[in-house]
């Protein structure tokens, strides 16, 4: 499988759209960064200062849509060009072909986010200075981001693998990264319902039991978790209180096993002409 992956990252280097993905994420790094700057410096409690923590992984609005692209064309060119077809005729089992391609959409989609986070830090901390947590929790926030990013580029090649069309596959991916995003959004503002409304019961309410099962919802998503993740140092104002932060990457680990069991299932019955 060395062979397939090395062969695969070559073709990924040589990809334009990657390079101009990859400066996109840079240049949106360095423009959020500046505007959170701008629009909360004026009415930030001192006490609780922007740190590096919140717009170095600040990449969850916009990974989603950026990897679905970037995992989808390449996957697609492959089918298209005949080089998936090829690899097949050369003798190589299928579910290594697959796990090559879930190897370098991952390790692609991981660059991105680190595009951004790398500019961001350049920009951001020579103004609001280093980071505030231990190294160890730094390190977790890494990992954690790494993982659900790497939920993403699995969710996105098990699309691409089964469906062959890279306009469908990119559609699709597209929508469900959206989907999920629109979906964590609506959940996290339910968390702010409250129980009572100028005394009567707020009907918006979802209730004790059903905002347990929500809240286990929300920090499987990885648009969940990457809001979480950003705002790690200001959990005690989030309205989801103990957030399982050493839990979350077990949670990435079980959604990328579970997608890529199901991609290779389905890929070893897909007929390839």
């Amino acid at each position: 499988m060395r062979n397939l992956i090395c062969a695969s990252f070559s073709r990924l280097w040589k990809e334009k759209i990657f390079w101009a993905a990859l400066a996109f994420m840079a240049a949106a790094g360095i423009f959020f960064t500046v505007i959170q700057h701008i629009a909360q410096q004026p009415y930030r409690d001192p006490a609780y200062p922007i740190t590096p923590e919140e717009f170095c992984f600040n990449f969850h609005q916009l990974i989603g849509v950026v990897s679905a692209m970037i995992c989808c064309l390449f996957l697609g060119r492959e089918f298209q060009d005949g080089a998936l077809r090829n690899k097949l005729i050369a003798g190589y089992p299928r579910w290594k072909v697959y796990l090559s391609g879930l190897t370098v959409n991952a390790a692609a989609s991981v660059l991105l986010a680190l595009g951004y986070s790398l500019a961001a830090c350049l920009c951001g901390m020579p103004v609001f200075g280093g980071f505030v947590v231990s190294p160890g929790e730094v390190l977790l926030l890494i990992l954690s981001c790494v993982l659900y990013v790497a939920v993403y580029a699995s969710l996105f090649t098990m699309i691409q693998m089964l469906s062959g069309s890279r306009a469908a596959a990119v559609a699709l991916c597209i929508l469900l990264a959206l989907g999920l995003y629109v979906c964590s959004e609506a959940i996290f503002n339910l968390f702010y319902e409250p129980v009572m409304w100028d005394g009567i019961y707020n009907p918006n309410y979802p209730g004790d039991a059903m905002r347990g099962y929500l809240e286990v919802l929300y920090e499987f998503l990885p648009t969940g978790q990457g809001r979480l993740l950003t705002e790690y140092t200001q959990a005690a104002h989030l309205p989801i209180k103990n957030v399982p932060y050493g839990l979350l990457p077990c949670y990435s680990l079980a959604l990328i096993a579970f997608t890529t069991g199901g991609g290779l299932l389905g890929f070893q019955k897909k007929n390839i002409s």
